[in-house]
């Protein structure tokens, strides 16, 4: 049994010493950057963003600060979760017509 620890700790210290491994402890800790996020805001979207916009619910295309539409819709005027979701924002699938996302809104 001895001979077997002797040869299992000699392995151990010939894998260290040739395969050059270091197994002593940073000297300070390693902190890994974030990726950076990169956006092509040229891409063309199948989608639009539906979202509170000075008070009323604004339709925008993703990557834009400006809405491309504003609606006459009050958020006020709508139940609290309604307001809740349109001021994280609600993705629209382009396939949705956009006429439809606001008649649901007014009715």
């Amino acid at each position: 049994m001895r001979k077997y620890i002797i040869l299992l700790i000699s392995t151990i210290f010939i894998i260290l010493v040739i395969g050059n491994i270091d197994i002593s402890a940073p000297s300070k800790p390693v902190i890994a950057e974030p990726l950076p996020i990169v956006i092509n805001e040229k891409e063309e979207t199948d989608y639009y963003i539906a979202q509170t916009f000075d008070e009323k619910v604004a339709i925008f295309v993703p990557y834009e600060s400006e809405p491309f539409l504003i609606t006459e819709i009050n958020i006020k005027t709508l139940p609290s979760l309604d307001q809740e979701k349109l001021n994280l924002g609600i993705i629209l699938d382009e396939s949705y017509p956009l006429n439809k996302f606001i008649e649901d809104f007014t009715s």
